[in-house]
């Protein structure tokens, strides 16, 4: 008579499986990450011989159904949403472990990288953009990832090219139906419950505000800050993220949009869509100013090389051959023919380099100014000439707004303080207003809506 099934007895309690074979399937060649919860394998498929990664969870945590529910949801979300800046999911299931099949991932954590130091701003830009590129893509499908952080995203490279990857889906939460997701969600969150990171978990979670598509936007500021600084924000109760954040070395526009990232609710970027468009539009503005400050430079010794050029071609150049074709203005010969060169007596003496570098600059050309404006012979006595066109400044405005879309209502009274979205002028924009205005003030009070 056979013995009943034990899988208490097959499946022995440790954290460590390396070595292992789930299922005769997937054999855990060696453990590459570690958390509360569960531990992470890379491993080798046995049927397809791929290299994958596989999370277990940990055995002690078998019977919670909470913790169940949400590595089943984790899974069930990356295998449903597919984006460059996310991992993939395979497998899901029960192999006297519980497992997920992961997407291999080759690389390093953020975390390991910046504890070698802060990264300079040009290596960490892309890198954001492939966050937000993965993050939008959770948020297009009602969900918020809830702990985004230097541990859960992963710098790999492709081709010689750094790529941004996010991980960690375990607090991942759907805020939104009706996506087109098929997902078993975990049991609703208990009560003044935070999930995130510290250093990275925004303002007004602490004040019961739910973990949302702004407090993922505000946890990827939190991130580009301490790859920046190479240190994690502190404490928002000690110290304001913006002010933190304002005293990292960055161009303007590119301040400006971290700062945006990390403002109060109402003033920061609303999804990271935006953030990601604004940081393009930011980068497009540095390149753009680069490029005007190299032209700068370089006009000067373009310069200097034009002219060395021309006295080199002049003092050491031979006397060019008069062709054939030319001999009407060429010197001639007693024969009348043209001759093989023209007469030294006629040519140019050459400049003596000597006197070229001590001779006085020639006075500058004078200058002719612009022909007045006459009225046609035929115009009537009452012609005016043609006006320029008037100041825009709702136009001018306009162009503070780090993108086409950002809320920007100005209250401006001659008498009384200058209010940008219902408070004083702060960051990029703000400054921005209130130079436009200090040049082009309007007469009366109004209220302007660039």
């Amino acid at each position: 008579m056979s013995q009943p099934f034990d899988l208490a007895a097959r499946c022995a309690i440790d954290h460590d499986f390396t070595g292992e074979t789930l299922g005769k399937r997937y054999k855990l060649e060696r453990r590459i990450g570690y958390g509360g919860t569960a531990s992470i394998y890379a491993a080798t498929d046995m049927t397809t011989k791929a290299k994958v990664a596989v999370k277990i969870l940990h055995p002690e945590h078998d019977q919670d159904q909470d913790i169940g529910r949400r590595f089943v949801q984790e899974a069930q979300i990356a295998a449903q949403i597919r984006h460059p800046g996310l991992v993939h999911a395979y497998d899901l299931g029960w192999l006297c472990r519980r497992y997920t099949v992961f997407e291999l991932v080759e690389g390093r954590s953020i975390a390991k990288t910046i504890a070698q130091g802060a990264m300079p701003w040009e290596r960490t830009v892309p890198i954001v953009l492939d966050l937000l590129g993965g993050l939008a893509a959770l948020h297009a499908h009602g969900v918020a990832h809830r702990d985004i952080s230097a541990n859960n995203a992963m710098i790999e490279v492709q081709d010689g090219t750094e790529r941004g990857r996010l991980l960690d889906l375990g607090y991942a939460r759907m805020i939104e139906e009706d996506k087109g997701l098929v997902l078993t969600p975990p049991d609703a969150s208990t009560g003044m419950m935070i999930w995130g990171t510290e250093g990275y978990v925004a303002p007004e979670r602490f004040r019961g505000r739910p973990g949302d598509y702004r407090a993922d936007v505000f946890s990827i500021g939190a991130l580009w800050a301490t790859m920046l600084s190479g240190e994690q924000l502190p404490d928002p109760h000690n110290a304001e993220p913006v002010s933190v954040a304002s005293r990292i070395p960055l161009p303007a526009p590119l301040r400006a949009v971290l700062l945006g990232a990390l403002d109060v609710r109402d003033r920061r970027h609303h999804s990271a869509t935006s953030m990601a468009e604004t940081l393009r539009v930011a980068m497009r503005q540095v390149t753009a100013k680069r490029r005007a400050r190299r032209a700068v430079w370089s006009a000067p010794a373009l310069g200097l090389l034009a002219a060395s050029a021309w006295l080199a071609l002049d003092l050491s150049s031979p006397p060019a051959v008069c062709p054939a074709a030319a001999a009407a203005v060429c010197p001639t010969t007693a024969a009348g023919t043209s001759s093989a060169a023209p007469d030294p007596r006629l040519a140019p003496s050459a400049p003596d380099p000597r006197l070229l570098a001590a001779a006085p600059p020639e006075p500058p050309a004078p200058v002719t100014p612009p022909p007045a404006t006459h009225a046609p012979d035929d115009a009537p006595a009452h012609y005016a000439p043609p006006r320029r066109a008037p100041f825009d400044l709702v136009a001018a405005l306009a162009a503070c707004k780090p993108h086409a879309t950002t809320r920007l209502v100005i209250a401006y009274d001659p008498q009384g303080p200058l209010r940008v979205n219902d408070e004083a002028p702060v960051g990029e924009m703000g400054r921005c207003v209130e130079d436009v205005l200090a040049r082009h003030p309007p007469r009366r009070m109004t209220t302007l809506r660039p």
